[in-house]
């Protein structure tokens, strides 16, 4: 999976979950976070991105086109933490 290929999974995946009039559900509840965690699961051995580097092109290219309330763009952004705390875990396996 190309780093392009991962950024439109996120996306999508967020497109779901934050609708346009805003009100998108906690994400961290199942399937949502399930569903996050295999995109990052399938994405870490070709293309193992952090955190920061997703909410960058999050903040370039995804919420531009949203109009993200303050709550769900700081839901966005703990998403992103989230992930670098799995990246970090998953480097940490022997």
């Amino acid at each position: 999976m190309t780093e392009q290929e991962i950024y439109s999974r996120i996306c999508n995946y967020l497109d779901i979950i934050f609708p346009d009039d805003g009100g998108g559900p906690f994400w961290g509840q199942e399937p949502y976070c399930s569903d996050l965690f295999q995109i990052f699961a399938a994405s870490y051995d070709e293309c193992p991105l952090q955190g920061d580097q997703i909410w960058h092109h999050l903040q370039d290219q995804w919420s531009p086109r949203k109009k993200l309330s303050e709550k769900d763009s700081q839901a966005a952004f703990d998403i992103c933490r989230t992930w670098s705390e799995w990246r970090y875990a998953w480097d940490k396996l022997p």
